[in-house]
């Protein structure tokens, strides 16, 4: 395990980075799982509640 030292203005710019790739990553789990989706299928949240007594 080795320490590194950094400026306030370094590590946010880091975690900023970190949570640039995290939302990239996440898009693109998205688009994946949506390829060859059918938006016609799709049923209403109010449908959903209603079937299960919500």
């Amino acid at each position: 395990m080795a320490a590194v030292i950094l400026s306030a203005e370094e590590y946010e710019l880091l975690r900023q980075a970190e949570d640039i790739l995290e939302h990239l990553e996440i898009a693109e789990k998205v688009e994946k799982r949506l390829k060859g989706h059918d938006r016609s299928k799709n049923i209403s949240w109010e449908k959903i509640k209603k079937r299960h007594g919500l």
